[in-house]
């Protein structure tokens, strides 16, 4: 319950007196109460503005950040304008002006006049360098040439140009101080090579030591070298700047790429001090194994031994730093095994031979990685005793034979020595007179060295049967004359034989080198226009027969005609001589070639071309082409051969006035008469039994004289020569040419005083039969060859041939083997380089120096051929597998005339007089080849095999053989060829080529050629002579166009024949190569 107090009072609420104190405590609760009002609205009041203020504000900032986003990103768009044009523009900008200072530099160099302009050199600029290089001579107290002067202005110039090259610009000079900086460091190293050689300049160091620049190649300090070096960099540096350039340009454009050619330069020249210390090495090691051979004995072998055990050890380590291609290891034993067979070989003693051979073949040497073992053991394929023994005896041979060669050469320059003083004029200092001559013959002959050689006995009849020989001295000076005027000096051939008086006074003329008409190139440029069957033969002979007088006249009797080509000889040697008074060529001689003979060849082409227009055409005469200038101009409307040339001098003379080689020419065009008479004589030897018809004259007998070249037998006549190869005892020239001067009481040839090659093949040649003498006679390859395969020879040239066809030539030769051929020959090796004819040459020797190894190891033919083959194959010996395939084809190629691989026939190779191996289309063959007969094709025909016709198919069926079918189709072939061979060499008139109807004859030929062309080829051979017939006769119409009924002129078809049967003749099926008769 609650608690209630006790006590309690009563209010005074109801009382209503004034209380002035609650009043005032009142108004001032009032007045404060207003006070708080008033400060809560002051209060709202202000947090109003202030909320206002604050939108205001946020306003403005917001309107601030716009303007200040607008701005910014017009600024960045700004500065990426900035940069892309900093970039872009204004890098293409410095680049082109950079790249045109570089042009501007270059162009400078090669001597552009604008381009020198930009950078020229004023007055002053010049003025100072004048003073500069006068401050020079002063300094150095020497006057500098010209030559110095310009050199030192030249220097001085680059740079003022360089200083010039600023003043247009800064990008301009960056480029063309880069440019320059590029061009000096191109010629840094010649500069520095040039230094090290002629530079006495002294590198001083710290220590006080000078050191010659020019010393450099025999400084073996680093340190030394790089002083050398950096003081040259240094100064090459000095040469090439100017102060003020950017070092940057000068070190990244010069310094660094100088430093990178000069280190390529130490590793070079290191790489060859070492190579070629290791190449002595080499050689003192062979050196060492030659003098042990030498000094062996078989009580004292040390040196030997030791020579070989330094090779076996070190020679592999040797070899790798000479920089030996291939195998190290296989390059020291094949070096090994080389000398030392060169060394034993030279050995005098057989026995010692044979003592050397038996002690490497027991004594053990330490040989790395394969122990202790014998040479033989160790390397049973290089050291087979046997071979060994081989290659000794061979090396042993062929050093006899070089020193027979060498020593054969020795007395026959002695010899020529000896001829030359003997021909002086007596008071010449080295004037040796006859008697003394004698004697100096006779100490020649009386030494061991040169009394016991082969050709001796030759060589000294030839010295002792020499005199002094001297022209008239009308005769002499028309040697001289004919010499100067056509090579401007006297041959010392021509110089012995002159009169004293013309020797003292044409001596300054002697020619002291080889002239270029004694090169192996010179004879051949002039054998090549002026020998017989050269080009101007050939060109007069054409354009004389021309197209109407082909059937009246014979090149070779007509006097006008030999007259012509004989003035053509000396014609073009004035020709040559105008040239080059007017210096026609002058700038156009290939470098290397002689100038003489360059105005030769131009000069005989000239003449050439003049022989072929001398024609004319339809718009020029004959006279108005003379009076032009052509000496050959020919009148084809003159009634006789005498008239035919305008030139007066052609028709001056008859056949006695003739040359005496136009006599000859003349004399060998009876030769025909000769063999008729031989021919239809029935005598056991028909030619003896008519010598009195064959030699009726005086003059006839003449050509029973032999030739004969420095004292000595050289051959028979050409008359003698051709009544050989008629004969039908099948005699060689030398027995027949001494039987017909039996025949006459003339002096004969004793066979024992001709040289000892020509009298082996003569008694050769006399010991075979009469079928093999024939065949080796006969103008057919085929039968020659048979007649050399039947004699038990082997023929070096058909060997040669067969090789070639494989395509093997000199550049398959090793390059010692060419060098000595080379050398051997007297040939150099630029002649070797530029002339084709010599690498022929070299590579056909090099064929028999094989062949003549193979035949010293064996008497099988067949294997000597295979064992020659194998040089060029890769198979380590003839019978090797790998070997198989070039033997093979060689074999072939020899035998049969074409070989497997390229089936390249033999008529596309042949050899001409002089050795050449000659290549030739078929087409290249001219008109009057006779190389094909019917014989030919009637022995391939019977060398054909006939298959069986019939053979059993599938089901075991019967069928038709393909190869039977072949067999016929080619045996059809060759029947037609036989056939057609055999109309061209009746000669009868009466056929008529590649014309179907024109008579019984022309339809059988007709359809014979069409069997062995087939239709294509046949009638392009049609069209090619078509094309010459409209070309070459005056007939509008062509015997293939028109009905051959419709031709009434005989002429017209027999033109178009002759045409076709020439071109004929140039074909595969039909060539025929020009007979001796």
């Amino acid at each position: 319950m609650a608690y209630k107090r006790n006590t309690s009072f009563t209010g005074y609420k109801s009382r209503l007196t004034v209380d002035e104190s609650r009043e005032l405590a009142n108004a001032a609760r009032a007045a404060d109460r207003q006070r708080v009002e008033q400060v809560k609205g002051m209060e709202r009041a202000s947090s109003q503005q202030i909320t206002e203020l604050n939108r205001l504000s946020n306003l403005e900032a917001k309107a601030d950040a716009y303007e200040i986003q607008n701005l910014a990103k017009f600024s960045q768009s700004l500065n990426s304008a900035l940069q892309t044009g900093a970039k872009v523009l204004g890098k293409e900008y410095i680049d082109r002006k950079r790249i045109e200072a570089m042009d501007d530099y270059r162009a400078g160099l090669a001597g552009d006049e604008e381009a020198l302009a930009r950078t020229a050199l004023n007055e002053s600029q010049v003025a100072e360098i004048d003073e500069k290089i006068n401050e020079l001579e002063i300094q150095t107290q020497k006057r500098l040439t010209e030559a110095e002067r310009n050199e030192q202005f030249l220097n001085y110039e680059k740079k003022y140009r360089l200083l010039n090259a600023k003043k247009i610009g800064r990008n301009y000079a960056y480029g063309y101080t880069k440019a320059h900086m590029m061009e000096a460091a191109n010629g840094f190293l010649p500069w520095f090579i040039n230094q090290t050689n002629e530079n006495q300049t002294e590198v001083e160091f710290e220590d006080g030591r000078k050191i010659k620049v020019n010393e450099y190649d025999t400084l073996n300090s680093a340190a030394d070298r790089y002083a050398v070096e950096n003081q040259l960099i240094k100064d090459y540096q000095d040469q090439h700047n100017i102060s003020g350039v950017n070092t940057k340009i000068v070190d990244t454009y010069l310094t660094q790429n100088v430093v990178k050619q000069l280190q390529a330069y130490r590793d070079k020249k290191l790489n060859d001090d070492i190579q070629a210390t290791a190449a002595e090495s080499i050689r003192l090691q062979q050196v060492n194994l030659d003098t042990g051979v030498k000094s062996f004995k078989i009580d004292s072998t040390t040196s030997l031994d030791n020579a070989i055990s330094n090779i076996l050890i070190t020679g592999r380590a040797l070899h790798f730093e000479a920089g030996t291609t291939g195998s190290s290891g296989e390059a020291n034993k094949n070096s090994l095994k080389t000398t030392f067979v060169d060394s034993v070989a030279s050995l005098e003693s057989d026995a010692k031979v044979i003592a050397v051979l038996k002690h490497i073949e027991a004594k053990k040497y330490e040989i790395p990685n394969l122990g202790t073992k014998t040479l033989v053991e160790a390397f049973p394929i290089e050291f087979r005793i046997a071979d060994l023994k081989a290659d000794i005896f061979a090396k042993r041979d062929d050093n006899i034979t070089k020193k027979i060669r060498t020593d054969t050469n020795d007395l026959k320059i002695k010899g020529a020595e000896l001829k030359f003083r003997a021909s002086l004029p007596e008071d010449h200092p080295e004037f040796m007179s006859y008697s003394q001559y004698g004697v100096e013959v006779d100490k020649l002959q009386q030494t061991r060295q040169y009394g016991a050689l082969p050709e001796s006995v030759t060589i000294f009849n030839n010295l002792k049967n020499f005199s002094p020989h001297r022209l008239s001295s009308d005769n002499s000076a028309a040697a001289v004359q004919k010499e100067l005027t056509r090579f401007g000096s006297i041959d010392t051939k021509t110089y012995v034989s002159l009169s004293n008086e013309d020797k003292e006074k044409y001596q300054s003329y002697l020619t002291k080198d080889m002239r270029w008409d004694k090169t192996v190139s010179g004879k051949k440029v002039i054998n090549e226009y002026l020998g017989d069957g050269g080009k101007f033969n050939d060109a007069m002979t054409n354009a004389f027969l021309g197209p109407n007088k082909g059937l009246q006249n014979s090149a070779t009797k007509s006097i006008g005609l030999q007259n012509a080509i004989e003035y053509a000889k000396d014609y073009v040697w004035e020709v040559k001589k105008d040239l080059k008074a007017r210096k026609a060529f002058e700038g156009q001689i290939p470098e290397g070639m002689d100038e003489d003979q360059y105005y030769f060849e131009k000069a005989a082409e000239a003449v050439v071309q003049q022989m072929q227009r001398a024609r004319g055409n339809n718009e020029q005469t004959a006279q108005t082409l003379y009076n032009n200038g052509n000496p050959f101009a020919l009148n084809f409307g003159a009634q006789s051969d005498e008239t035919i040339f305008i030139n007066p001098k052609f028709r001056e003379g008859d056949a006695t006035t003739l040359s005496l080689m136009s006599k000859k020419k003349l004399d060998e065009n009876n030769f025909k008469n000769v063999k008729s008479i031989v021919e239809n004589t029935v005598d056991a030897d028909p030619i003896l039994a008519n010598t009195d018809r064959i030699f009726e004259s005086e003059a006839d007998k003449t050509a029973l004289q032999f030739i004969v070249s420095d004292g000595v037998y050289d051959g028979e006549s050409l008359l003698v020569q051709k009544l050989a190869y008629i004969d039908p005892k099948k005699r060689d020239p030398f027995t027949l040419g001494n039987a017909l001067r039996a025949k006459f009481n003339l002096p004969e040839v004793k066979i024992e005083t001709l040289p000892e090659d020509r009298k082996r093949i003569i008694e050769f040649y006399q010991s075979q039969g009469e079928e093999i003498r024939g065949l080796l006679a006969s103008r057919y390859p085929k039968m020659k060859e048979r007649g050399i395969d039947m004699s038990g020879l082997i023929s070096v040239g058909n060997l040669h041939r067969a090789i070639d066809t494989l395509g093997f030539d000199h550049t398959d030769m090793d390059a010692g083997d060419v060098a000595t051929i080379l050398e051997e020959n007297g040939f150099t090796r630029k002649q070797f380089d530029e002339d084709d004819y010599i690498k022929h040459t070299v590579f056909k020797i090099h064929v028999g120096n094989l062949l003549n190894t193979a035949i010293a190891e064996t008497d099988n033919k067949l294997v000597a051929i295979q064992k020659v083959a194998a040089n060029f194959g890769s198979g380590k010996h003839w019978y090797s597998k790998s070997n198989k395939g070039v033997t093979k084809s060689v074999l072939s190629a020899y035998y049969h005339g074409w070989n497997p691989d390229t089936r390249q026939d033999f008529v596309s190779v042949f050899e001409d007089e002089d050795g050449n191996v000659i290549r030739r289309s078929p087409s290249e063959f001219s008109s009057e080849t006779n190389n094909m007969n019917s014989n030919i094709i009637q022995a391939e025909i019977e060398e054909l095999v006939e298959p069986p016709q019939y053979i059993k198919g599938s089901n075991n069926r019967r069928s038709v053989n393909p190869q039977w079918k072949n067999y016929t189709k080619n045996k059809e072939k060759l029947e037609s060829q036989k056939r057609i061979l055999k109309a061209i060499e009746s000669g009868d008139e009466d056929n008529f080529y590649g014309i179907l109807g024109a008579n019984i004859q022309s339809k059988s030929i007709y359809y014979d050629l069409l069997s062995v062309f087939g239709r294509k080829n046949f009638d392009a051979l049609r069209k090619k002579a078509e094309d010459r017939y409209f070309k070459e006769t005056s007939f509008k119409d062509s015997p293939l166009r028109l009905n051959v009924a419709f031709l009434a002129q005989r002429g017209m078809t027999k033109a178009f024949s002759d045409i076709f049967l020439e071109e004929l003749k140039k074909t595969e099926q039909f060539y025929m190569l020009e007979s001796n008769e």
